[in-house]
This record gives C-alpha cells, sequence and structure tokens, in this order.
C-alpha cells in the first residue's frame, strides 16, 4: 500500500490497489470487517484501519461520535479520515482539523449554485471544474471540523475569499452559522485526478 502523498508523518494520502482480502491480511487476524453491503465500504473501512496502523505503530479500531466524527479510544489527538474512489487519506492532529479529498469530475460544477456564492473560488476563469471540486472539497472540510453541524447550508454557512488559481495554496474562510463566525483557512494541494483539503482554525 504504497504512500502517494505525505503532508507530515501523520497525515497521508495513499493509493488503494490492494484487494480486500490483502487490506484485510495487513491488520491482526482477529479483526472483523463489519458486514456493509458494499464492497467499497469493506475496502474503505479496511484502508483506513492500515493507515492508522501504519501512523500510530498499532492496530486501533476506529469508532465514532454521534455526529459521525471518527477517533481513536484512548489517543487525544483529532482524527479525520476522507476517501475518494481507489485513494484515502487519514490525519491524527494535535489541533482540531477536517480532511477532504475529492475527485475532480465535472459533477461539482454542474451542482456550483448550491453551494458557491460568485464571489468563491479563482480570480481566474479556465478552472471550472477544478474550481468547483475544491470548493466543494473546501467546504466538506469546514464542516468536518464544526462543533455544530446542524443544519448547515454550505452556500449560506460556509463562505470562502477568492483566491488566485494555484495548485497549492491556502483559502480564507469563515463559518456563519453560529455567533462566533470563527475564521478558518483551508490549505489544498490540487492534483492531476484529485484535489486534497485540510481546514484549520484560524490562529
Amino acid at each position: 500500500m504504497p504512500v502517494f502523498h505525505k503532508i507530515n508523518p501523520s497525515f497521508v494520502v495513499w493509493e488503494v490497489k490492494e484487494s480486500l482480502p490483502e487490506l484485510l491480511s495487513l491488520l491482526p487476524a482477529s479483526v472483523q470487517c463489519p458486514s456493509f453491503k458494499a464492497e467499497s465500504r469493506k475496502l474503505e473501512w479496511a484502508a483506513a484501519h492500515v493507515l492508522v496502523q501504519e501512523i500510530t505503530g498499532r492496530f486501533q479500531l476506529i469508532k465514532h461520535l454521534y455526529t459521525g466524527a471518527p477517533f481513536l479510544e484512548g489517543d487525544a489527538r483529532h482524527l479525520s479520515i476522507s476517501h475518494t474512489r481507489n485513494f484515502v487519506s487519514v490525519c491524527l492532529s494535535d489541533v482540531p482539523v477536517g480532511i477532504d479529498v475529492e475527485m475532480i469530475t465535472p459533477r461539482a460544477n454542474k451542482l456550483r449554485s448550491r453551494f458557491m456564492s460568485p464571489g468563491e473560488g479563482f480570480l481566474e476563469d479556465g478552472y471550472a471544474d477544478v474550481e468547483a471540486t475544491l470548493l466543494w472539497s473546501a467546504k466538506e472540510s469546514l464542516f468536518k471540523i464544526l462543533e455544530e453541524q446542524d443544519a448547515v447550508d454550505f452556500l449560506q454557512h460556509l463562505q470562502t475569499q477568492a483566491v488566485p488559481f494555484s495548485e497549492e495554496g491556502i483559502i480564507p474562510a469563515q463559518e456563519k452559522r453560529t455567533p462566533y463566525q470563527k475564521m478558518y483557512e483551508v490549505h489544498y494541494r490540487i492534483f492531476p485526478d484529485f484535489v486534497l483539503t485540510w481546514a484549520l482554525i484560524k490562529q
């Protein structure tokens, strides 16, 4: 399971080329994969656990809060996980973080009016599919880091500033869902087939 890209030792992107039996063989023999109906969900589950094991040096069962946020019992670090087709990313961080990976397709661009306002995206034209995919991913990352996720509208409550086109950078953002209206920084990297984003509270 080769590392595709590494932000730091605790934040990596992997390209999953292994079959489910191959992934499970990398975990302790006693580990049982949940009986998801979709094979893709089983692959995602196994790949995420292999990644956590690689990062921490031991197998740990990924659990979830009532909000769906993942965590590791006994580990105070913040855990964020994302999947897209055959790529999986895992981040363990001392500070709150939300990560997302998204394949670049025309789909996000077709739906851009549902989550993007005219003042968001790149300052330059000509990157419609990449721009829309990146902004969707950025707002997914923001959503994951929010403490209050009830009734969050990506268009109304998650606002980003327009930035010059670059293959990597930072998008300033703000949540408008709570009275605090916290500021965030969404870091991003654009690859040939997908985008990677991770949101942090602005210090």
